[in-house]
C-alpha cells in the first residue's frame, strides 16, 4: 500500500504534460493529497532518482508543512543530487538545527563530497 499510495500520487500529479508541469500546477495538486501522501511521492521520486521531481513536490512540500523537518531534508537530498550544494546545504542546515539527525549526517556527507567541494571552490 505504501508503494502503491506515491505511485499514484505521482502519476496523477504528473500523467498532464508528459511529465512536465509548473510550480502552479503543483500547488493546485498537491492541495487534493495529504501530508503523508506528499511526503510519500517526494520519497519514491527521490529513490526512483528522479530528482527534479521530487524537488517540484518538495518545494510546494515545505511551503505547506515548514515545520516539518524531514521535508527540508528530502529537498536537500534532491537539491544535491541534481548538483546544487549550495541550496542542499542550506535545507539540511535547516533540518539539523531543528533536531533532524538525519540531516546533521547527510549535511557533513555534503559538505565533505568532492561535487560540493569542488563546486564552492573560488
Amino acid at each position: 500500500m505504501l508503494i502503491i499510495i506515491p505511485f499514484i500520487f505521482a502519476f496523477g500529479v504528473y500523467e498532464n504534460n508528459d511529465y512536465k508541469i509548473n510550480n502552479e500546477e503543483a500547488t493546485q495538486e498537491t492541495q487534493n493529497y495529504s501530508q503523508q501522501e506528499m511526503k510519500e511521492a517526494i520519497i519514491y521520486f527521490n529513490q526512483s532518482e528522479e530528482f527534479d521531481k521530487a524537488l517540484l513536490l518538495a518545494k510546494e512540500y515545505v511551503s505547506l508543512y515548514p515545520e516539518d523537518t524531514e521535508g527540508w531534508v528530502h529537498r536537500g537530498y534532491a537539491y544535491f543530487n541534481l548538483g546544487q550544494c549550495v541550496e542542499a546545504s542550506a535545507d539540511l542546515y535547516h533540518g539539523s538545527v531543528n533536531g533532524n539527525k538525519d540531516a546533521s549526517e547527510f549535511l557533513a556527507m555534503v559538505a565533505n563530497s568532492d561535487m560540493c567541494k569542488e563546486a564552492t571552490k573560488p
